[in-house]
């Protein structure tokens, strides 16, 4: 989400819409993103997602709404095989709170770049952070010229709760 619009802002005369789905690009607010951002920062979290991929082996999983298959979780495993191939995993969560000021020149450049967009917003409401009614609504007032596609039943990965929907 952030990384992904920061470059569509830098390369915004490339852009021609976005899709979007359970994602963010401003300073975030809220318990539930300090509490996450916070918590996966400890240095022992940190640890676990690096030594034992806890994000993809315990986080994901906890996350879906659908039980994945076990060759498909492999794929995600093998992304990351080893724990020199994680520490951008485990860093992620930190930045959701740390990187506030470059969240606040990301909002600020989206608006001035990419307001004029079209966008496709597809938006899994059982993801609690990303899927609730406030981000939505912060999307859809930032973007005028959108569409707006809610998965009800859908979590954090939309692309595995709700493969067909998504397509």
């Amino acid at each position: 989400g952030p990384v992904g619009m920061s470059v569509a802002s830098e390369h915004h005369h490339k852009v021609r819409g976005l899709i979007m789905g359970n994602t963010w690009y401003w300073p975030a607010k809220g318990f539930l993103f300090w509490m996450f951002s916070k918590g996966m920062g400890l240095s022992f979290m940190q640890k676990k997602v690096i030594k034992d991929n806890f994000f993809v082996e315990k986080l994901m999983p906890d996350s879906l709404q659908v039980e994945l298959s076990k060759e498909a979780f492999d794929h995600y495993r093998h992304t990351t095989p080893a724990p020199q191939f994680r520490r951008g995993i485990a860093e992620a969560p930190r930045q959701i709170t740390a990187a506030k000021r470059w969240l606040t020149m990301l909002e600020t450049n989206v608006h001035r770049t990419l307001k004029d967009v079209p966008v496709l917003l597809i938006f899994g409401r059982k993801d609690p952070m990303l899927g609730s009614k406030t981000v939505i609504e912060r999307w859809k007032a930032n973007f005028a010229d959108h569409t707006y596609f809610d998965l009800p039943d859908a979590g954090h990965f939309i692309q595995e709760d709700a493969p067909q929907e998504v397509a």
